[in-house]
């Protein structure tokens, strides 16, 4: 199964001291990010929000509500600090602006744009609240284009996409993968584009096409209003792409057809996630087990860093190849990377009628807890999982000392998160023994086995009863 990467890390504010009891927050130092890590009031839309703090209280869990101007919520996350008090840039919202529920599910929501948002931060000694916009246009630069991969809902209307799903059983029940772009420059009316279909990767400015791996290559035309609507992979060639490439992809629209990704000028549907990702429909079984607990980052060629053990002090975990200095040390720690399915959604036949075998399917919600537990904690009953025999609520014990300490993460239509990993816990705290680690897909602090997941594997795949084993140094 392709896992759905999910870092959970460390926010930052600065906090300096008023008197003997009071502390004053520096808001300066609880940023509001885009995709490219840069501090910003303006998020452009599709892109995702993200959120780094510094000098909070150390070992400590801190909430980012965001809300629209109406008050209802959009997302919500819960991180925890490190021994210095530190949250490094983590997401707390893809794919902003893009409606995912309802008839206009798929949309970009135009009331959205240039709307007010607020993030709240809730914590020891901490009440923040920072506002922020959604835009799709840059002042003084004009427009900005924006493209996804989409699938058609006919009559030249579109669904924005991350997912895609792939059953080799029923290979013509999947859908078609488009790429819907508008608000071209002006330039380009009437005009034509290079589209590159490449396997994920990070493409930085000034990349050219001989250092991708491009799955396709077709030169389209702009309609004269500015926009693209066109197929750029059929559902035939989804098994071909897979075998080749992997299973996660971004789209390189080249505005100037030159060959190289200029960042002012062109277009890409991956900067911040992937462009989107073909995901093989799993058979339903009555555990949903998966690796989860990893040590690495993801590096483009499907290396989750899957491993069985962690030494107490952290010392066996590594950053990401991006962040150095400070950053580096704050992205390290234990990663919970995971594909989010949920189960009975799909029952195909030939027709696409239900018949008796399911398929577990993406899941769609907005957020989910993590939970770490002891692995005795875990008790198997006639092939069935249940925490304890009337399922009473979970304990989490990946805090300091063993208190409970549960991440709350955001998630994305795909399994990848791409801006960054969280991290489960801070890397120094467990104690010595063994662990399994819960995803509590409907947050409702029990374990559901036919909903939730849990990682009690081998990194071979192997079942265990053990997620994971802290050891000596």
């Amino acid at each position: 199964m392709k896992k759905f990467i999910v870092i959970i890390s460390l926010l930052a504010i600065c906090l300096s001291l008023f008197g003997c009891t009071e502390r004053a927050i520096d808001k300066t130092a609880i940023q509001i990010l885009n995709s490219d890590r840069i501090p910003t009031d303006k998020v452009k839309v599709l892109d995702t929000v993200m959120i780094k703090m510094s000098n909070l209280k150390s070992n400590q869990l801190y909430t980012v509500t965001i809300k629209d101007s109406a008050n209802s919520i959009i997302s919500k996350v819960r991180y925890s600090t490190d021994e210095h008090g530190n949250i490094a840039p983590v997401p707390i919202w893809y794919q902003a602006g893009l409606n995912n529920r309802g008839a206009e599910q798929g949309k970009i929501n135009v009331n959205a744009l240039l709307r007010s948002y607020t993030a709240t931060i809730l914590g020891p000694e901490t009440d923040v609240t920072i506002p922020f916009t959604i835009f799709d246009t840059k002042e003084g630069e004009g427009k900005l284009p924006i493209a996804a991969a989409a699938i058609s809902t006919g009559n030249n209307d579109y669904c924005i996409s991350d997912s895609f799903d792939y059953d080799p059983s029923h290979p013509n029940l999947s859908n078609d993968v488009y790429l819907w772009s508008e608000n071209l420059p002006n330039g380009l009316y009437n005009g034509t584009v290079n589209i590159y279909i490449i396997k994920d990767k990070d493409i930085k400015d000034a990349d050219n096409t001989g250092s991708f791996e491009v799955v396709s290559h077709n030169t389209v035309s702009v309609s004269v209003t500015g926009s693209i609507f066109t197929k750029i992979l059929n559902k035939t060639e989804f098994a071909a792409a897979i075998a080749s490439y992997g299973n996660n992809f971004d789209v390189f629209v080249d505005v100037n057809k030159n060959g190289v990704y200029d960042d002012t000028i062109d277009i890409l549907d991956g900067k911040s996630n992937v462009g989107f990702t073909i995901q093989q429909l799993v058979e339903e079984t009555t555990i949903v087990r998966i690796q989860v607990a990893s040590k690495g980052f993801y590096d483009n060629n499907g290396y989750y860093g899957y491993v069985d053990t962690f030494r107490q002090d952290g010392s066996d975990l590594v950053g990401p190849y991006w962040a150095d200095g400070d950053w580096a040390d704050w992205y390290k720690g234990i990663k919970a990377i995971f594909n989010p399915y949920v189960k009975k959604s799909y029952h195909w036949n030939d027709y696409g009628s239900d018949e008796d075998a399911g398929f577990m399917a993406p899941y769609s919600g907005k957020w989910v807890n993590i939970y770490v537990v002891t692995s005795n904690a875990v008790v198997y009953v006639d092939n069935h999982l249940d925490i304890a025999a009337d399922r009473p609520a979970l304990v989490d014990v990946s805090g300091q000392y063993g208190n409970p300490q549960v991440e709350m993460v955001p998630l994305a239509a795909s399994c990848y998160n791409g801006a960054s990993q969280f991290i489960v816990y801070p890397k120094a705290y467990l104690r010595l023994g063994h662990y399994s680690i819960i995803v509590d897909v409907n947050n409702n602090g029990k374990w559901d086995s036919d909903i939730d997941f849990i990682d009690d594997v081998n990194a071979d795949d192997g079942a265990s009863h053990t997620g994971f084993s802290i050891t000596a140094n």
